[in-house]
């Protein structure tokens, strides 16, 4: 394999760096991640308009995750055998064409079975984007773009902000017919970056069906479960243990076969295991503040959906300008010393969380959560600059799906968590303060492990 990569024209490593380039990697995973957070503010207005009850909307979000539960694990292997940009344009040609479905769904059933369709076409997005994104010329250990930061941290901060406008100019198709457009200007960037390599046998490797079906009923079970344990449904637990259970045997399996559907190089050391655990623990962290501020600034202060995702822009704006401050320091000081400060930092930002009252102002809670966002732009983009510079070309597109996996899975089910932990306080005592306090914990266990970072040396095996 290394001697035919070796013969051939670096192709794909010739790859044009422009805006208009870097504007289509990043338009795909924008609209996607937008559209997941931007539909749960108009579920409302979609069940007055459609005639149907709240619990029957509700799957409008469920399947928009069970579509990327499905088809998420299969990004690796498509790509090996289609190859990077091309499955990048196929899928983001399939979630402009369901997106402009789903505005035109004349019913309920309609819209819930395209929102699978449009989860499914989503879910390679984000891998690709990054593969494509930290790939090309650039040398192992070369520091990637600053837009995969914005990439990962403004988006899903936007979603509710841009959600409430746009419901609120043009109704709740409007969510959805954004993306065409949106995407159409993704799909010209794209078309610019030379076509792939030509295939090699290694690359049209045996099928793993097993391993793809552990993988896709695992992430599937595990996110669905998270998304019921979140909307207060009890049984969502049983769901989300199976999907645990299904991946951990993906891994034995993983072991035993020659050819794995995903390779799990990215996890091959310990230090590169604790960079994805600390991740994860950021990510339930971010998420689950955006989760618990709507909730208190509806149900405390009375304020309006549009008024809530106000509220919490600053923080993503804040995470995406401070990725750029985050590899510059890892650079200088380390990638162990950034992460501890990032996280030291979280922790005592979410801290002044606890001194939040039902009459805080929200332009004062506004700026507390902007110090979350310098803090997070500090922790998670040095850790997955980290990963993937440790990873080599041929293994960047299993290592950044298995970065989406851990992060899908953990922090679906880590927010899941805080969400039941929310409600079974809520009867009893102060539930948002005891929230952040468990927040804090959590915060300063990431601490905790980032003595153990390092920089990965992962392989493919």
């Amino acid at each position: 394999m290394s001697e035919v990569l070796q013969q051939e024209p670096r192709v794909a490593d010739r790859r044009p760096t422009g805006p208009l380039v870097m504007a289509g990697l990043v338009c795909g995973p924008i609209a996607s991640m937008v559209d997941s957070n931007a539909v749960n503010v108009a579920v409302s207005e979609i069940g007055q308009e459609l005639n149907a009850p709240l619990a029957t909307v509700g799957w409008i979000v469920s399947a928009y995750l069970l579509g990327i539960g499905v088809c998420l694990p299969a990004t690796a292997w498509l790509a090996r055998r289609i190859g990077n940009r091309r499955l990048y344009m196929i899928a983001l040609a399939a979630f402009a064409l369901s997106s402009a479905a789903c505005g035109l769904a004349p019913g309920i059933e309609a819209l819930i079975a395209l929102r699978a369709v449009q989860g499914s076409a989503s879910a390679p997005l984000i891998p690709l984007a990054l593969t494509l994104l930290f790939g090309g010329e650039r040398e192992r250990g070369a520091r990637p773009p600053m837009v995969a930061g914005l990439l990962f941290f403004l988006a899903p901060a936007l979603g509710p902000t841009i959600g409430g406008l746009l419901v609120a100019a043009g109704g709740w198709r409007l969510i959805f017919l954004i993306n065409v457009p949106l995407v159409a200007f993704g799909l010209l960037g794209v078309s610019r970056l030379p076509a792939d390599p030509p295939r090699t046998d290694a690359d049209r490797g045996p099928l793993d069906l097993v391993g793809l079906v552990l993988l896709a009923l695992g992430a599937t079970a595990a996110i669905y479960g998270a998304s019921l344990i979140t909307s207060g449904t009890r049984w969502g637990w049983a769901p989300a243990v199976a999907g645990l259970a299904l991946l951990g045997g993906y891994v034995l399996h993983a072991r035993r076969t020659s050819h794995p559907a995903l390779a799990l190089g990215l996890l091959s050391t310990l230090g590169s295991r604790v960079a994805v655990l600390v991740s994860v623990v950021a990510s339930i962290v971010l998420f689950a503040v955006m989760f618990l501020i709507p909730v208190f600034l509806l149900q405390e202060q009375g304020l309006s959906p549009v008024t809530a995702g106000l509220v919490l822009l600053p923080q993503g704006i804040a995470m995406g300008v401070c990725t750029g401050l985050g590899e510059n320091l890892a650079a200088a000081r380390g990638l162990r010393t950034t992460v501890a400060c990032g996280m030291l930092l979280i922790a005592a930002v979410t801290g002044l969380l606890l001194l939040v009252t039902a009459t805080t102002p929200p332009w004062l809670l506004a700026a507390l959560l902007a110090g979350r966002g310098v803090a997070l732009g500090l922790t998670l983009q040095p850790i997955i600059m980290g990963m993937m510079n440790g990873l080599t070309k041929e293994d960047m597109a299993d290592g950044t799906t298995v970065f989406n996996v851990a992060q899908r899975v953990g922090g679906s089910l880590g927010i899941a968590g805080i969400a039941a932990f929310y409600e079974a306080r809520a009867p009893h005592g102060d539930a948002f303060h005891e929230t952040v306090l468990l927040l804090v914990v959590l915060s300063l266990a990431g601490l905790a492990l980032t003595p153990i970072l390092s920089r990965p040396t992962a392989s493919s095996g």
